[in-house]
């Protein structure tokens, strides 16, 4: 069996205006992966507008955050366009790219929302406007090596890049989090899913669970935690974050080591 090879993206000096991250199933790892893009942002000096719609107070370290409340299975029955209303926020927000070069969107999505959250970004025009803006839109598929998360990853990935074409991309986001993504065998779901992933991959390290929750309970960006100029102010952080030491210890190295 060949070892799966994860191409990197192609390096771009133009920052995405939207971010969104999206995944069929549950429980993939979508608002870490909110996290890690929204840190990253912030440590490249971006200005953030962050929104959610799955109902997540990790991100909250990071400044306000705007929760769109999609409408209701029954209204949307009445009324077609109740999921475009409600996203009236963001579309503002958008509209802002046009003078504002150093701001970024960034949606984190919940679970089962594609369907919808689709029609919503092509009703809107979203991929066309953010373009004409000289700008571009990035997606962020969560995946691993388990079967199901995987396929519908591949599933997720295919309804983005339908409606984001060139100069958006679209890009996978794996997890070590169920085994060696590189060591799936032939036929696996994750091997299709990188071989139609023009954009690139991005591959995480593996971090231990208890890190990602003592992380989620901390209340703490990133950036901070990463910040190890000061060995010596674990036990600070560990007292503002309400863990013991020693887990802020191993929490402050797995950070400063995730890129």
């Amino acid at each position: 069996m060949d070892a799966l090879h994860f191409p990197l993206p192609n390096q771009i000096d133009l920052a995405p205006g939207l971010v969104i991250v999206s995944q069929i199933s549950g429980g993939t790892s979508k608002t870490w992966t909110a996290t890690l893009i929204i840190d990253a942002a912030v440590r490249a000096g971006r200005t953030l507008k962050i929104f959610e719609n799955d109902r997540q107070d990790i991100l909250g370290a990071y400044g306000k955050v705007n929760r769109i409340k999609l409408a209701a299975t029954e209204e949307v029955v009445h009324n077609p366009v109740a999921d475009i209303e409600v996203h009236e926020d963001l579309d503002t927000a958008l509209r802002r790219l046009a003078k504002h070069k150093d701001e970024t969107v960034v949606y984190d999505t919940s679970a089962a929302s594609l369907n919808r959250l689709g029609y919503v970004i092509d009703m809107l025009n979203i991929p066309d406007r953010v373009a004409a803006m000289e700008s571009h839109c990035l997606v962020l598929v969560p995946a691993s090596a388990r079967p199901d998360i995987a396929s519908e990853a591949l599933a997720t990935f295919q309804v983005w890049k339908s409606i984001m074409p060139n100069p958006h991309r679209v890009v996978p986001v794996i997890f070590h989090r169920d085994g060696d993504p590189s060591r799936v065998p032939e036929g696996h779901p994750l091997r299709a899913l990188v071989a139609v992933a023009e954009d690139g991959c991005i591959v995480q390290p593996r971090v231990p669970m208890q890190v990602l929750l003592a992380h989620k309970g901390s209340g703490l960006p990133l950036y901070q935690l990463a910040d190890l100029r000061d060995p010596l102010a674990t036990m600070d952080i560990a007292k503002r974050a309400g863990i013991t030491p020693v887990v802020a210890e191993l929490m402050r190295r797995a950070c400063g080591l995730t890129p």
